[in-house]
């Protein structure tokens, strides 16, 4: 790999060591402070709620880092001031319109009766005010959020992973050392309040840095607005839109399945031990980011050898990545006796096996995805992510008829990313067989 490539993922591998040793520290901490298995699960529930509503930029956040990143190397300082000031002036307005909605929505939900929380353990007012936080706060991260798609077009590929590492301390900070709070209401609420402040204030500092430093040539501006560049953001955005919300739908929403095929006390030693198996994800992912923005340069400049090197590299790295998870499964329950002690939970061998099955399936399939994501040759996904949302709940539920639990619902998210990985293999099949077009259909 190129120098600065490995640098940039060197740095990523640096963080996101610190990032680890942060939610080790985390996760016994926040499951003393809640105490009470129901409300962890659904405080746990709460995130991947606050997960979901961070995909719904509507495709913005990553049509922007792939338009600005060419713009950049071409450089063409008019372009990049149109897809920035467009971009933000964009999301912006869909945000504003949204967060009436939201603040609606989460006084309307019986988030009671949607996280299985008896009213005694929590009461609907205060669950309906949590929500409301974490939606409307949420909401707001997406136009934050955007400084990370700025940051991977200047190839800092390093630096969004250090803001989540900031975030991370400042919630760890939180929970080591919290308030007297005597009710799981207070302690939710507390939590949701904490999770908002520290996600979106470093966002707010690196926006300010940026934008008076390595951009201070393209502060948005309303004038360089186009509405000409509404059509070609809608295009790729959209595309890129369906992918998220697809995928939100196939990666996401395995605590809801789980409690309504198990109960919300079955979430937790899942969510639990997905943290040890997610470690591999972490790794991995510390190159996807930086991969995916060196592909993206390489193929703006029509570097097809160095896009085709790096993309083989990606592909042996998953392998390793692969084996490494089977690892995890093996020796999955001393791990969590070591880290948990008295807290840890005893995986079945099918529970075991369907996190190892999941994370290879998700490791393989994301070095597919990220050449595909950097090329624009988005088809596979738009197509095969939306079939996997709409099957993901029946084959989990057909599943747990078979074999009761939660590896039910783990083995269908994998099932549904196989076609995936499938197809845009074969789409990708364009880099190495010579051809200029994508088999399954036009960039």
């Amino acid at each position: 790999m190129h120098s600065s490539l490995k640098l940039s993922v060197a740095a990523n591998a640096g963080i996101k060591v610190l990032a680890l040793i942060v939610s080790l520290l985390s996760t016994p901490l926040t499951m003393s402070f809640f105490s009470n298995d129901t409300v962890l699960g659904a405080w746990f529930t709460v995130l991947s709620v606050l997960n979901w509503i961070s995909f719904f930029d509507f495709g913005i956040g990553n049509g922007l880092r792939n338009d600005l990143t060419y713009a950049l190397n071409e450089g063409n300082k008019e372009r990049a001031r149109v897809v920035i000031s467009s971009s933000i002036f964009v999301l912006g307005t869909v945000v504003l319109a949204l967060i009436p909605l939201g603040a609606v929505a989460s006084v309307l939900v019986n988030w009671n009766s949607v996280f299985s929380v008896g009213t005694d353990e929590i009461c609907e007012t205060t669950l309906a005010v949590c929500m409301a936080i974490v939606i409307v706060g949420t909401l707001l991260q997406l136009v934050l959020k955007l400084v990370n798609s700025l940051l991977y077009a200047v190839q800092r590929n390093a630096t969004p992973a250090f803001l989540l590492l900031i975030s991370n301390c400042l919630i760890l900070i939180a929970i080591a050392f919290p308030p007297i709070l005597a009710k799981n209401g207070e302690r939710l609420m507390y939590m949701c309040v904490v999770e908002m402040i520290a996600l979106s204030a470093p966002l707010v500092v690196a926006a300010f840095l940026l934008f008076t430093t390595d951009l201070k040539e393209y502060v948005p501006r309303f004038k360089d607005v186009r509405t000409s560049y509404f059509s070609s953001l809608g295009s790729l955005g959209i595309q890129f839109f369906i992918i998220q919300i697809s995928l939100l739908f196939v990666s996401s929403t395995n605590e809801l399945f789980i409690v309504s095929l198990c109960g919300s006390e079955s979430v937790v030693p899942y969510s639990v031990a997905y943290r040890v198996f997610n470690l591999i994800l972490v790794f991995f992912g510390v190159m996807a980011q930086p991969i995916w923005s060196d592909m993206a340069g390489s193929y703006s400049l029509g570097n097809r050898s160095r896009l085709l090197s790096v993309h083989r590299k990606y592909l042996w790295l998953s392998t390793i990545a692969s084996a490494g998870t089977i690892i995890i499964g093996l020796f999955v329950n001393p791990i969590l006796i070591l880290w948990l002690r008295g807290q840890a939970p005893t995986l079945t061998f099918a529970e075991s096996a369907s996190l190892v099955f999941l994370v290879v399936a998700t490791v393989l399939t994301n070095s597919e995805t990220c050449l595909g994501n950097a090329t624009n040759r988005l088809r596979p996904q738009v197509i095969f992510y939306c079939l996997g949302a709409i099957a993901k709940y029946p084959i989990s539920a057909g599943l747990s008829v078979i074999a009761q639990g939660w590896a039910s619902v783990v083995f269908a998210n994998g099932l549904v990313l196989v076609p995936v990985l499938i197809s845009q293999h074969i789409s990708n099949r364009w880099l190495t067989s010579g051809s200029e077009e994508d088999p399954l259909g036009p960039k």
